[in-house]
């Protein structure tokens, strides 16, 4: 007893030391699951009429009569990202806990969302953090693939199904100069999430070029200049986290596959077929890699007059590639297409009767030509 009343008179004849933490430009309020909103000291309400949020913030005891009430209410608050995510968080739900004896009971709570307020443009933002349940892949392995070609100022996509056919392709056009970083994020997360959506809507996963980078800095001389920005601005990496949390989100299995040769095989054989660009093709090849199908030399192709040599060689695909891209090295990518006339953004039966139409009548041009 003598020794605690002697450290208490120390206590109160001893100033205490304390540091108070700098909350001039933020301070975060933790949420807690066991509370009502997620949160104890800041709890969100939605309103679904004005479609937005009511923060109310716990007034601390000693400002109560100065600020006039026990919460702090802020009205018409809306997040441009997440929000039925923090619906969905603030709602109460049913989850099993455990006790003390080990055995497990069902409680009710909601799933904790953090706060944070931060001072910026000389007005207070608020920012919400919360966990997420991602959904299932359902996207179907065996029925098709969706190939991907990231390049400066676009981003390539082509569709093929089980049989490795074009279903649909297309480019997302890319304006990424003289852009910040979250400018360049939130660029690429548009042209991710359209991606990710053509997908949703045919249930085909993705498959996107692995990154490597060492190999990509050693082509920067052969690319040329646009190549070289686009790889100095990191827009690969914020790429391939985009495209990530797009198929994430959406349910998409995402596979990366090694593009090696994708530009050269969809220049000399997808793109004067379909009539495609070098985006479109390049991806049509990375998804037909995704499918685990093999690009082996085309017949007869006019910059390729060694071909059907190279062919009768016993060696892998790509030692063939290897030797055709040393051999048409510098040619311009115009030199690789050939008109033709079976051609079509997408393939539908109304467009493959057109096509026919069409080769119908240039065969009845040719026999009365003929005739004459």
């Amino acid at each position: 007893m003598h020794l605690l009343q002697s450290q208490l008179s120390h206590l109160k004849s001893t100033q205490p030391k304390y540091e108070l933490p700098d909350i001039a430009n933020s301070f975060v309020l933790v949420g807690s699951k066991n509370e009502s909103s997620g949160n104890q000291l800041a709890q969100f309400d939605y309103i679904e009429k004005t479609d937005s949020f009511v923060l109310s913030i716990r007034t601390p005891y000693v400002l109560e009569e100065r600020l006039g009430g026990n919460y702090i209410r802020i009205d018409s608050l809306n997040f441009k990202h997440g929000l039925h995510e923090i619906v969905e968080s603030i709602s109460e739900r049913c989850y099993k806990v455990k006790t003390k004896d080990g055995s497990e009971k069902w409680a009710i709570g909601c799933i904790a969302v953090t706060i944070r307020f931060y001072w910026k443009d000389d007005c207070w933002y608020v920012a919400a953090s919360t966990d997420v349940n991602l959904p299932e892949i359902t996207s179907e392995y065996l029925s098709g693939y969706v190939g991907v070609d990231l390049n400066a100022d676009s981003v390539g996509w082509a569709m093929c199904d089980a049989q490795g056919n074009l279903l649909e392709y297309g480019d997302y056009k890319l304006d990424l100069h003289s852009k910040t970083s979250n400018q360049r994020e939130a660029i690429l997360c548009d042209a991710a999430n359209f991606v990710a959506l053509k997908a949703k809507q045919y249930n085909f996963p993705i498959a996107s070029e692995q990154l490597d980078f060492s190999a990509k800095k050693k082509q920067l001389k052969e690319k040329g200049k646009k190549y070289a920005q686009m790889l100095s601005t990191l827009a690969y990496s914020q790429w391939n986290e985009s495209l990530d949390r797009a198929c994430q989100k959406h349910g998409i299995y995402h596979k990366k596959v090694n593009p090696a040769y994708s530009s050269l095989v969809g220049l000399t054989k997808f793109m004067s077929m379909y009539g495609m660009n070098s985006a479109s093709a390049a991806a049509f090849v990375i998804a037909r890699r995704g499918r685990r199908f093999s690009e082996r030399l085309p017949k007869n192709h006019h910059l390729l007059p060694y071909s059907s040599a190279y062919a009768n060689q016993v060696k892998h695909v790509w030692s063939h590639w290897s030797r055709v891209s040393r051999s048409v090295l510098g040619t311009p990518r115009h030199k690789y297409f050939t008109s033709r006339f079976n051609r079509a953004r997408k393939v539908t039966p109304f467009c493959q009767l057109t096509c026919s139409l069409r080769s119908v009548w240039i065969s009845g041009q040719s026999n009365s030509i003929g005739a004459f």
